[in-house]
């Protein structure tokens, strides 16, 4: 029996401040990227919810631009396939999540509970440099036990030190999969290929 490969589809929200026709028409540009994908792929669909981060590299601070909320870009995709009649469209939802500069771990768990929790199958919990409070292993722990039904996923740094001792202690609290950046680097090409082959969960 043929078994379909499992992509994951990954895109960013809209800019705010459009029209409402300009999000309409970027909804049914996706579409249609995913029924032509949809042939060959079981497709995961990913949104990513950018925050100010520093550049690996060099250390300075990026500061994004203002987007749509990525739940908020998610339901509207998903009213759009119930209005047209795309029900029978075969998609799972990932929501890339990351911890919100002054959120705490009951405001965290309280969003999951009511709002992400009805939207997505699986998230990519992402550390914010500007919470100290509430890191990503902790969150990580509260919803894998609040929450077990859903899969959670963490981001892997390969060249960041200690990176797969901290990937295994993230799989032994409840991390099902990893997502990562492609490499071409080759400086880095023998650490990377240890970890990958270290990790016997998907990345």
């Amino acid at each position: 029996m043929y078994i379909m490969e499992i992509l994951q589809y990954s895109i960013v929200p809209p800019l705010e401040g459009k029209s409402a026709t300009y999000y309409q028409i970027k909804i049914q540009e996706l579409l249609e990227e995913l029924t032509i994908l949809s042939k060959k792929y079981r497709i995961t669909l990913g949104i990513y919810d950018l925050i100010d981060e520093s550049n690996r590299i060099t250390g300075e601070i990026i500061i994004q631009k203002k987007r749509i909320d990525s739940g908020l870009y998610l339901k509207m995709f998903q009213t759009y396939l119930i209005e047209n009649d795309f029900c029978d469209f075969k998609l799972k939802y990932r929501l890339f999540r990351p911890i919100k500069e002054n959120e705490t771990l009951e405001t965290l768990l309280s969003w999951f509970e009511n709002i992400g929790n009805k939207l997505a199958d699986s998230f990519v919990i992402i550390g914010n440099y500007k919470n100290k409070h509430l890191r990503t292993d902790i969150a990580l722990k509260h919803l894998c036990e609040c929450l077990p039904h859903k899969e959670y996923g963490c981001v892997i740094i390969p060249h960041r030190p200690n990176e797969l001792e901290r990937c295994r202690k993230r799989i032994s609290t409840g991390c099902s999969f990893f997502v990562s950046q492609i490499i071409v680097d080759e400086i880095f090409t023998k650490e990377h290929s240890l970890l990958y082959d270290s990790i016997k969960i998907p990345i």
